[in-house]
C-alpha cells in the first residue's frame, strides 16, 4: 500500500515537473536557456 502511494506521488511528481518544464520553455524565448533546461530535466 505504502509503496503505491510513493509511486502515485513520483508519477504525480513528474508530471507536475514536466508541466512547469513546459512553461518556462514558453516563457523563456531564449533557445539557449531552453536547451540548458531541456539537458538538466533528462539528467534528473
Amino acid at each position: 500500500m505504502l509503496a503505491y502511494i510513493a509511486w502515485k506521488l513520483g508519477d504525480l511528481f513528474k508530471e507536475v515537473k514536466s508541466i512547469r518544464w513546459m512553461m518556462n520553455i514558453d516563457r523563456n524565448l531564449n533557445p539557449r536557456d531552453g536547451s540548458e533546461l531541456r539537458s538538466r530535466n533528462f539528467e534528473e
